[in-house]
């Protein structure tokens, strides 16, 4: 072996180049088909179909420390695309994992306000683990009246932290969504016309997130924040014709609301319609009439 140092390629550890027991053995198989390889090299050359082309010694030694050398590296490249391909596989969180997760974007977005940190209290905690529980998708959320195969639709007083909330779940292991106003809905329409609507009957198609989502869903921000738009003189509903082209979309997890409405309210805005087609698609999630304004805090 000692005479065939040099065939080592210069690339490769010192360690290799000095102790050829590194390299990992062949089986017999592949010792065999490393030889014939070469055997059906030199035939092509010479033009010759006689495989039982002999081989010296020193050849045979230099052709498997070769297929030594390209196994080692097989091995190396193969290990590491499988670390690539085991880091690129989806995230998988459990409700107490999403629980600590939420409070850091939380504490995160609300810093992005000039306010210090999240407040968890009486009135959000328990509504928090609970969105952890679907979001997470737990079949312990049923327990609390969240079906994960409808969206969410959370209601309250304005500056009860809704949104806020929605916004730090946004990225999740059951369906990811993009927030979107419905005020900048409904000012898109008057500019763009039918099209906005129609784009809100099909899926957004993203990079894949953590979770391994190439799709998201949408979560309507503030419904009832916007008012009916007109187009070339044509009085337009925008949501309600959103919210019924997504009534058509399974499952209903990828569409969520928030508002400051009550079932009520959304009835006398939008019809007794879209109030049933919402109480088919939504788990209602209501905060207290009591939480305060955290705007204001």
């Amino acid at each position: 072996m000692e005479n065939i140092k040099h065939l080592i390629p210069g690339h490769l550890s010192q360690g290799i180049r000095k102790n050829f027991n590194t390299l990992p053995q062949l089986s017999p198989e592949e010792e065999q088909r490393a030889l014939n390889a070469e055997r059906r090299r030199r035939a092509m050359r010479l033009g010759l179909e006689d495989l039982k082309i002999p081989l010296s010694e020193s050849k045979r030694a230099e052709v498997l420390l070769k297929a030594r050398i390209q196994k080692d590296s097989d091995l190396k490249a193969s290990a590491y695309w499988d670390k690539v391909d085991n880091s690129s596989k989806p995230l998988k969180h459990t409700a107490e994992d999403l629980f600590d997760i939420f409070l850091r974007k939380a504490d995160y977005l609300v810093q992005k306000t000039g306010r210090d940190a999240f407040v968890m209290d009486e009135f959000n905690t328990q509504i928090i683990k609970r969105l952890c529980l679907y979001f997470a998708d737990d079949p312990r959320s049923e327990k609390f009246g969240l079906d994960r195969k409808k969206g969410l639709l959370l209601m309250g007083f304005t500056g009860c932290g809704k949104t806020m909330i929605m916004k730090a779940f946004a990225t999740n292991m059951l369906k990811s969504y993009r927030m979107m106003r419905t005020v900048d809905i409904s000012y898109d329409f008057v500019e763009y016309g039918l099209s906005v609507i129609r784009n809100h009957g099909v899926e957004l198609t993203i990079p894949a997130d953590p979770y391994g989502h190439t799709s998201a869903g949408v979560c309507y921000d503030d419904l009832g924040n916007e008012d009916e738009r007109r187009r070339f003189g044509d009085k337009v509903n925008v949501l309600a014709d959103i919210i019924s082209r997504r009534y058509d979309m399974l499952p209903y997890n990828m569409t969520h609301v928030t508002t400051n409405l009550s079932p009520k309210n959304i009835e006398e805005i939008y019809g007794l319609r879209i109030r049933s087609r919402m109480a088919e698609m939504f788990n209602p999630v209501p905060f207290s009439d009591e939480s305060p304004d955290r705007r204001r805090v």
